[in-house]
Protein backbone atom coordinates (compact mmCIF):
# COMPACT_ATOMS: atom_id res chain seq x y z
CA UNK A 1 0.00 0.00 0.00
CA UNK A 2 1.30 3.37 -0.35
CA UNK A 3 1.75 6.08 2.03
CA UNK A 4 1.95 10.22 2.52
CA UNK A 5 4.81 11.63 4.28
CA UNK A 6 3.22 12.18 7.64
CA UNK A 7 2.22 8.34 7.88
CA UNK A 8 5.82 7.24 6.63
CA UNK A 9 6.83 9.80 9.90
CA UNK A 10 4.78 8.54 12.42
CA UNK A 11 5.92 4.84 11.38
CA UNK A 12 9.67 5.54 11.26
CA UNK A 13 9.34 7.83 14.26
CA UNK A 14 10.80 10.62 13.16
CA UNK A 15 9.77 14.24 12.08
CA UNK A 16 8.42 14.61 8.34
CA UNK A 17 11.41 16.89 7.08
CA UNK A 18 13.85 14.46 8.25
CA UNK A 19 11.88 11.90 5.83
CA UNK A 20 12.39 14.14 3.31
CA UNK A 21 15.81 14.37 3.71
CA UNK A 22 16.16 10.47 4.07
CA UNK A 23 14.53 10.30 1.12
CA UNK A 24 17.05 12.79 -0.87
CA UNK A 25 19.75 11.06 0.83
CA UNK A 26 18.72 7.74 -0.64
CA UNK A 27 16.40 8.57 -3.50
CA UNK A 28 18.19 5.93 -5.56
CA UNK A 29 16.63 3.32 -3.11
CA UNK A 30 13.03 4.09 -3.19
CA UNK A 31 10.10 4.56 -6.16
CA UNK A 32 10.06 7.58 -8.17
CA UNK A 33 6.76 8.54 -6.40
CA UNK A 34 8.72 9.23 -3.40
CA UNK A 35 10.49 11.96 -5.00
CA UNK A 36 7.62 13.25 -7.74
CA UNK A 37 7.44 16.52 -9.78
CA UNK A 38 6.89 19.48 -8.11
CA UNK A 39 3.18 19.67 -6.24
CA UNK A 40 3.24 16.64 -6.69
CA UNK A 41 2.19 14.49 -3.10
CA UNK A 42 5.30 11.71 -1.89
CA UNK A 43 3.84 8.40 -2.22
CA UNK A 44 5.92 5.79 0.00
CA UNK A 45 5.51 2.09 -0.86
CA UNK A 46 6.00 -0.62 1.62
CA UNK A 47 9.82 -1.34 0.18
CA UNK A 48 10.10 2.74 0.58
CA UNK A 49 8.98 2.01 4.52
CA UNK A 50 11.61 -0.85 5.21
CA UNK A 51 14.07 0.77 3.82
CA UNK A 52 13.69 4.03 6.05
CA UNK A 53 12.94 1.77 9.24
CA UNK A 54 16.74 0.56 8.14
CA UNK A 55 18.31 4.08 7.13
CA UNK A 56 16.47 5.46 11.16
CA UNK A 57 17.74 2.44 13.19
CA UNK A 58 21.12 3.03 12.01
CA UNK A 59 21.10 6.67 11.79
CA UNK A 60 23.29 8.38 14.19
CA UNK A 61 24.74 12.07 15.00
CA UNK A 62 26.95 11.59 12.24
CA UNK A 63 25.60 8.94 10.67
CA UNK A 64 28.12 6.40 8.24
CA UNK A 65 26.56 6.70 5.03
CA UNK A 66 28.38 4.44 3.04
CA UNK A 67 28.01 1.27 5.39
CA UNK A 68 23.91 2.27 5.36
CA UNK A 69 24.51 2.12 1.94
CA UNK A 70 26.67 -1.08 1.84
CA UNK A 71 23.79 -2.38 3.61
CA UNK A 72 20.70 -1.35 1.56
CA UNK A 73 22.83 -2.66 -1.07
CA UNK A 74 22.35 -6.10 0.72
CA UNK A 75 18.78 -5.56 1.28
CA UNK A 76 18.91 -5.64 4.84
CA UNK A 77 15.84 -3.75 5.57
CA UNK A 78 14.11 -7.30 4.53
CA UNK A 79 15.09 -8.52 8.25
CA UNK A 80 12.65 -9.45 10.42
CA UNK A 81 12.58 -6.64 13.05
CA UNK A 82 12.00 -3.93 10.17
CA UNK A 83 9.26 -6.44 8.52
CA UNK A 84 7.67 -6.26 11.88
CA UNK A 85 7.68 -3.07 12.87
CA UNK A 86 5.82 -2.06 9.00
CA UNK A 87 2.98 -4.66 10.08
CA UNK A 88 1.98 -3.42 13.36
CA UNK A 89 1.31 -0.33 11.16
CA UNK A 90 -0.33 -1.78 8.37
CA UNK A 91 -4.21 -2.70 8.23
CA UNK A 92 -5.11 -6.26 7.78
CA UNK A 93 -7.19 -5.41 4.56
CA UNK A 94 -5.12 -3.10 1.84
CA UNK A 95 -7.25 -1.65 -1.16
CA UNK A 96 -4.85 -2.41 -3.71
CA UNK A 97 -2.57 -5.36 -4.70
CA UNK A 98 1.00 -4.82 -3.30
CA UNK A 99 4.09 -3.82 -5.62
CA UNK A 100 6.17 -7.38 -5.60
CA UNK A 101 6.26 -10.05 -7.80
CA UNK A 102 4.01 -12.64 -8.09
CA UNK A 103 1.53 -11.00 -5.60
CA UNK A 104 -0.58 -14.00 -5.20
CA UNK A 105 1.79 -16.25 -3.95
CA UNK A 106 1.65 -14.45 -0.86
CA UNK A 107 -1.79 -13.02 -0.51
CA UNK A 108 -5.61 -13.74 -1.81
CA UNK A 109 -7.73 -11.39 -2.59
CA UNK A 110 -11.00 -10.95 -0.01
CA UNK A 111 -13.98 -9.83 -2.43
CA UNK A 112 -17.19 -11.43 -3.70
CA UNK A 113 -16.35 -11.58 -7.37
CA UNK A 114 -12.61 -13.89 -6.46
CA UNK A 115 -13.63 -16.66 -4.66
CA UNK A 116 -12.68 -20.99 -5.41
CA UNK A 117 -15.52 -23.26 -6.90
CA UNK A 118 -17.22 -25.84 -4.66
CA UNK A 119 -14.70 -28.88 -5.74
CA UNK A 120 -12.05 -26.45 -5.22
CA UNK A 121 -12.96 -25.48 -1.68
CA UNK A 122 -13.13 -29.26 -0.85
CA UNK A 123 -10.18 -30.43 -1.82
CA UNK A 124 -8.41 -27.43 -0.27
CA UNK A 125 -10.38 -28.44 3.05
CA UNK A 126 -9.06 -31.92 2.44
CA UNK A 127 -5.39 -30.56 1.71
CA UNK A 128 -5.34 -28.49 5.44
CA UNK A 129 -6.60 -31.76 6.96
CA UNK A 130 -3.96 -33.78 5.58
CA UNK A 131 -1.08 -30.88 7.24
CA UNK A 132 -3.28 -30.75 10.27
CA UNK A 133 -2.87 -34.67 10.11
CA UNK A 134 1.19 -34.82 9.75
CA UNK A 135 1.22 -31.87 12.28
CA UNK A 136 -0.03 -34.05 14.83
CA UNK A 137 1.86 -37.14 14.09
CA UNK A 138 4.73 -34.72 14.09
CA UNK A 139 4.23 -33.39 17.52
CA UNK A 140 4.48 -37.32 19.08
CA UNK A 141 0.94 -36.09 20.94
CA UNK A 142 -1.82 -36.04 18.49
CA UNK A 143 -4.33 -35.83 21.15
CA UNK A 144 -3.16 -32.27 21.82
CA UNK A 145 -3.38 -31.35 17.76
CA UNK A 146 -6.26 -33.34 16.80
CA UNK A 147 -9.57 -31.18 17.69
CA UNK A 148 -8.53 -28.81 13.98
CA UNK A 149 -7.57 -31.95 11.98
CA UNK A 150 -10.89 -33.78 12.99
CA UNK A 151 -12.90 -30.64 12.26
CA UNK A 152 -11.10 -30.01 8.72
CA UNK A 153 -11.78 -33.84 7.88
CA UNK A 154 -15.12 -33.52 8.89
CA UNK A 155 -15.74 -30.27 6.76
CA UNK A 156 -14.38 -31.86 4.38
CA UNK A 157 -16.88 -34.64 3.58
CA UNK A 158 -19.53 -32.50 4.68
CA UNK A 159 -18.71 -30.53 1.69
CA UNK A 160 -18.42 -33.18 -0.83
CA UNK A 161 -21.22 -34.69 0.19
CA UNK A 162 -23.30 -31.80 -0.63
CA UNK A 163 -21.63 -31.01 -3.77
CA UNK A 164 -22.22 -34.52 -4.93
CA UNK A 165 -25.73 -34.27 -3.56
CA UNK A 166 -26.97 -30.99 -4.58
CA UNK A 167 -27.59 -30.74 -0.99
CA UNK A 168 -29.26 -27.08 -0.73
CA UNK A 169 -30.61 -27.81 2.81
CA UNK A 170 -29.22 -26.17 5.60
CA UNK A 171 -27.65 -29.16 7.71
CA UNK A 172 -24.20 -30.45 8.95
CA UNK A 173 -26.34 -33.81 9.53
CA UNK A 174 -23.87 -35.87 7.30
CA UNK A 175 -26.59 -38.84 7.69
CA UNK A 176 -28.98 -36.57 6.01
CA UNK A 177 -26.58 -35.34 3.42
CA UNK A 178 -25.36 -38.74 2.84
CA UNK A 179 -29.83 -39.76 2.51
CA UNK A 180 -30.09 -36.82 -0.05
CA UNK A 181 -27.23 -37.59 -1.97
CA UNK A 182 -28.21 -41.21 -2.90
CA UNK A 183 -31.90 -39.88 -2.77
CA UNK A 184 -30.91 -37.75 -6.02
CA UNK A 185 -28.60 -39.83 -7.76
CA UNK A 186 -30.59 -42.95 -6.88
CA UNK A 187 -27.91 -45.14 -5.79
CA UNK A 188 -26.43 -46.61 -2.93
CA UNK A 189 -23.01 -45.40 -1.78
CA UNK A 190 -20.72 -48.49 -1.17
CA UNK A 191 -20.42 -50.20 2.49
CA UNK A 192 -17.60 -49.60 3.12
CA UNK A 193 -17.74 -45.85 1.97
CA UNK A 194 -20.76 -45.39 4.16
CA UNK A 195 -19.36 -47.27 7.17
CA UNK A 196 -16.51 -44.62 7.35
CA UNK A 197 -19.15 -41.46 6.71
CA UNK A 198 -21.41 -43.38 9.52
CA UNK A 199 -18.59 -43.32 11.64
CA UNK A 200 -17.51 -39.59 11.51
CA UNK A 201 -21.30 -39.04 12.16
CA UNK A 202 -21.35 -40.42 15.11
CA UNK A 203 -17.91 -38.62 16.70
CA UNK A 204 -19.51 -35.44 15.49
CA UNK A 205 -23.03 -35.52 15.21
CA UNK A 206 -23.31 -31.70 14.75
CA UNK A 207 -20.22 -30.54 13.45
CA UNK A 208 -19.43 -28.70 16.43
CA UNK A 209 -18.25 -31.47 18.51
CA UNK A 210 -14.13 -30.77 17.79
CA UNK A 211 -15.23 -26.77 17.27
CA UNK A 212 -15.60 -26.14 21.08
CA UNK A 213 -14.27 -27.41 24.67
CA UNK A 214 -15.72 -30.66 25.33
CA UNK A 215 -18.26 -29.26 27.79
CA UNK A 216 -20.16 -27.60 24.93
CA UNK A 217 -20.63 -30.24 22.59
CA UNK A 218 -22.43 -33.18 21.58
CA UNK A 219 -19.95 -36.05 21.79
CA UNK A 220 -21.45 -38.89 23.88
CA UNK A 221 -19.28 -41.82 21.96
CA UNK A 222 -17.59 -44.69 24.49
CA UNK A 223 -14.05 -44.94 24.49
CA UNK A 224 -12.49 -46.15 21.38
CA UNK A 225 -9.28 -45.93 19.81
CA UNK A 226 -8.54 -44.58 16.31
CA UNK A 227 -5.62 -45.31 14.61
CA UNK A 228 -4.74 -41.87 13.10
CA UNK A 229 -2.72 -43.81 9.94
CA UNK A 230 -5.73 -45.70 9.48
CA UNK A 231 -7.96 -42.91 9.91
CA UNK A 232 -6.02 -40.96 7.41
CA UNK A 233 -6.30 -43.95 5.07
CA UNK A 234 -10.29 -44.14 5.19
CA UNK A 235 -10.12 -40.51 4.73
CA UNK A 236 -8.18 -40.54 1.30
CA UNK A 237 -9.56 -43.54 0.24
CA UNK A 238 -13.73 -41.99 0.64
CA UNK A 239 -12.57 -38.35 -0.62
CA UNK A 240 -10.56 -39.77 -3.65
CA UNK A 241 -14.18 -41.67 -4.14
CA UNK A 242 -16.15 -38.64 -3.99
CA UNK A 243 -13.85 -36.14 -5.65
CA UNK A 244 -13.87 -39.23 -8.71
CA UNK A 245 -18.08 -39.11 -8.17
CA UNK A 246 -18.46 -35.72 -8.44
CA UNK A 247 -15.95 -35.48 -11.88
CA UNK A 248 -17.94 -38.02 -13.32
CA UNK A 249 -21.27 -36.70 -12.77
CA UNK A 250 -20.21 -33.66 -14.50
CA UNK A 251 -19.41 -35.42 -17.38
CA UNK A 252 -22.26 -37.07 -17.37
CA UNK A 253 -24.22 -33.82 -17.28
CA UNK A 254 -22.72 -32.01 -20.53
Amino acid sequence: MRRGVAEVAKIVGVGKEQIKDWTRLFREYLNKDASPEQRQERQYNDKDILILLYVGYYWEDHPDIESIKIGLNRENYYEDDFIHELYRHTPLLQDEIPEVDEPYRYGVMMSPGVYLEPLEIARSYHSAAGLLWQNAMDSGQPGLECYPMFFAYRHTLELYLKILGCVEENTHNLLKCMELLEEYHQTRIPAKLKEWIETLHRIDPTGTTHRYAPSSTNFCMDENWLDLKHFKFAMDTLFSALDHAVLKSRILQR
